[in-house]
């Protein structure tokens, strides 16, 4: 299985996981990381110097939260039992399920819970 043919079955969660960070959430990360910005016709925003800024922020909010970025990695197989195990072509990986409801999730600007980190588990 490729990264682009992976699908969320359920739909609701998907939609309110992405439903919970809005446009102002991000306007309001990139205002943080100090990028100008403007806007061009229909609401569209462009950084005044580089759209390399948005990759800089995004890096740096990995960094911050603990995450590890995998490249070139090939999704080979994911499972959902007690959780969801993604299977690569370099690792295997587990994130236990949530103790809540996707409804009860928290807001972007609050930590995430520890059910929510991801850890790299044996390799395979």
């Amino acid at each position: 299985m490729h990264a682009g043919e992976f699908h969320l079955r359920e739909s609701s969660l998907r939609k309110s996981a992405l439903a919970r960070y809005t446009p102002d959430d991000f306007i309001a990360l990139v205002k943080k990381h100090r990028i100008t910005f403007h806007e061009k016709t229909l609401g569209q925003l462009f950084c005044d110097r580089s759209a390399q800024e948005i990759v800089t922020l995004l890096e740096e909010e990995c960094r911050a939260a603990s995450v590890q970025v995998f490249t070139s990695t090939k999704i080979k197989e994911v499972k959902h039992s007690d959780g969801f195990t993604v299977f690569t072509d370099s690792a295997q990986f587990h994130a236990p399920r949530s103790s809540s409801p996707p409804e009860d999730f928290p807001s972007p600007n609050s930590a995430p819970p520890p059910s929510a980190t991801i850890s790299p588990a044996n390799s395979i």
